[in-house]
């Protein structure tokens, strides 16, 4: 259950890297120290929020960033779009 969920998440990250590489090359230290301080804090927050309001709770959190971080990155593609139109 966990690889089948695992694999796919995984490969967003690598993937957003590969749409800024070109266009954005300055922000993907940002994106990469970003990404490495939610991994960590995620980490560190799991076990008080999955011990007080349990695992269905824990999960929504997970998948509520997860779609946080797309609708971030569907804004963003709208805006390149935009800015490469004008």
């Amino acid at each position: 259950v966990l690889a089948a969920t695992g694999l796919p998440l995984g490969f967003l990250f690598p993937l957003g890297l590969r749409a800024m590489t070109g266009r954005h090359d300055g922000f993907i230290p940002w994106a990469v120290a970003v990404n490495g301080f939610a991994s960590a804090s995620a980490s560190v927050v799991a076990l008080p929020v999955g011990i007080a309001c349990g695992h269905t709770a824990l999960v929504i959190a997970g998948a509520s960033c997860y779609l946080l971080a797309l609708l971030f990155a569907a804004l963003f593609g709208l805006r390149e779009k935009a800015w490469t139109r004008a």
